[in-house]
């Protein structure tokens, strides 16, 4: 599985099924702005702020993949997935 093999090369963090996306129904979404750049970490982390803002003003709380412990620090992650959104369980 793809999966597997990405958590094998240091790409992901979660073995299937453990990650949020892979829950009936998925509580987690990867996504980038377009066009993509895959290495300008400032602008992912400024459309992370606009989807997290948007997010707050729904009332819903949610994860993102550059400050898991939602501390508003970027720089203390052991693992950055900058795309990635999850739903915090209540």
């Amino acid at each position: 599985m793809r999966q597997n093999k990405l958590v094998q090369h240091g790409k992901r963090q979660l073995k299937y099924p453990d990650s949020a996306h892979n829950r009936a129904p998925s509580c987690a979404v990867d996504v980038i702005a377009y066009p993509i750049d895959w290495v300008d970490r400032e602008r992912q982390t400024l459309f992370a702020g606009y989807v997290l803002g948007v997010a707050q003003a729904q009332g819903l709380q949610l994860r993102w993949g550059g400050d898991w412990d939602r501390d508003f620090q970027v720089a203390d992650n052991s693992f950055d997935d900058l795309v990635h959104f999850e739903l915090v369980e209540a």
